[in-house]
C-alpha cells in the first residue's frame, strides 16, 4: 500500500512530535518513571519515520539511540 501525501504527513509529525517528547525527558536529571515512556516513544517515533517515504537513514539511526538511552535509564 502506497502512502498518501496526508499519510505522510501524519507519520512524520507522530514522528518528529514523538521524538521531541523523548528529547524533554532525556534533559532531566531524574528519569527512571519516563523510562517504560521513553521506550514506547522512541519505538513509534522509529516506526513512523520507516513510514514516511522520504526518511533518511540519519532519522532511524537517531530514534535508535534515543531507543537505546531509553533502555539504559530503565536499568
Amino acid at each position: 500500500m502506497t502512502n498518501t501525501n496526508n499519510d505522510t504527513f501524519t507519520h512524520k509529525q507522530v514522528a518528529v512530535n514523538c521524538f521531541n517528547k523523548v528529547w524533554t525527558y532525556l534533559g532531566k536529571q531524574e528519569r527512571t518513571e519516563e523510562a517504560e515512556l521513553m521506550i514506547h516513544l522512541s519505538h513509534t517515533s522509529f516506526w513512523h519515520w520507516s513510514q514516511v517515504e522520504d526518511y533518511s537513514s540519519q532519522n532511524l539511526s537517531v530514534t535508535e539511540i534515543y531507543l537505546s538511552y531509553a533502555f539504559l535509564y530503565k536499568i
